[in-house]
């Protein structure tokens, strides 16, 4: 059986071939020590994905030759363009025949050089999926509850009211003295 030649894009750099890919999906199950001298365990973290290709690059490419031309300097061009990508440390979107890998970010690239391929590289790559989360903000009141001379419900004060109630310049000088201060608690 004819073994079938994939290429690979990174970004708009386009490879002959995809030699192999392995596609890694790993988890972490955290343990917690008992007193009956056990572990237990209550969850599954999921890790980035990650993904290691092989990839074929050639001065004399016998796919995409039309696409992208050919001559004995196209090897070192790629191999810049990726270096490039590597040192800049943004998002790359990888794209095989099958798959679509977005937010990748390049963790390990080799350059080989091989007299075994003549003037091509086959050039082993690693990427790990990049997870992001928007930070989210929230409005809190605070309200001293419980204390003889503080007021139930009332507000609490300011910050400018902390600092003129001695929070600023005080030995004990915490902005938490200041406001405990301020709202009657210390004196």
């Amino acid at each position: 059986m004819a073994r079938v030649i994939e290429p690979v894009d990174i970004d708009g750099i386009t490879f002959d071939a995809m030699i192999n890919k392995t596609t890694t999906y790993e988890s972490h199950v955290p343990y917690y020590p008992v007193e009956d001298g056990f572990e237990v365990s209550d969850a599954i973290i999921t890790r980035p994905e990650a993904l290691d290709l092989t990839l074929m690059i050639s001065n004399n490419p016998i796919t995409f030759r039309a696409l992208h031309g050919q001559g004995p300097g196209r090897v070192q061009e790629v191999l810049a363009r990726l270096r490039e990508k590597y040192f800049k440390r943004e998002p790359v979107t990888v794209t095989t025949t099958n798959m679509t890998y977005e937010e990748m970010a390049i963790t390990v690239f080799s350059d080989i050089e091989s007299l075994d391929y003549g003037d091509s590289v086959q050039l082993p790559i690693s990427f790990q999926k990049i997870r992001s989360t928007e930070r989210q903000m929230t409005e809190m009141t605070a309200r001293f509850v419980g204390a003889a001379n503080v007021t139930q419900g009332a507000p609490a004060p300011t910050a400018a009211q902390a600092r003129a109630a001695g929070g600023g310049g005080d030995s004990r000088g915490s902005a938490l003295h200041g406001l405990a201060t301020a709202a009657g608690i210390f004196r």
